[in-house]
């Protein structure tokens, strides 16, 4: 647990529990608490390595392997158009390349190169 994780369980009631302050919290509270903890430590961690917080998520997505443009907009919840803005500022960084898919000229896939592997296995470690 990193040092503001770890603050932020100190601080008792009303940020994260240390779960003997607030033995009554509800299920509902808790997953908000924890959700806010989970995104605040992304969030820093992809500071640290110069990434946005949607740039680390799509690295680690792509770890899996070649995605396709559509396949990533579900899995981002957007439009296609709007998951070209996030490729053309992977790309322009070199984290990440579009390519046609052999036997079907309209589809695209995403690949990370070797750049965006190695970020987003450190990215990946750290968290």
């Amino acid at each position: 647990m990193d040092e503001t994780a770890q603050a932020m369980v100190a601080a008792g009631p009303g940020c994260v529990t240390d779960g003997v302050h607030d033995a009554e919290m509800d299920v509902a509270t808790g997953l908000v608490q924890l959700t806010g903890l989970v995104q605040g430590i992304y969030t820093r961690v992809s500071e640290r390595h110069d990434l946005t917080p949607v740039q680390a998520r799509l690295l680690c997505v792509l770890l899996g392997g070649p995605r396709g443009m559509a396949e990533l907009a579900r899995c981002f919840g957007v439009e296609k158009a709007a998951l070209t803005g996030l490729m053309n500022r992977a790309e322009r960084r070199g984290l990440a390349q579009r390519s046609s898919v052999p036997g079907d000229r309209r589809a695209v896939q995403v690949t990370l190169t070797d750049a965006g592997r190695q970020a987003a296995i450190a990215f990946h470690a750290r968290v």
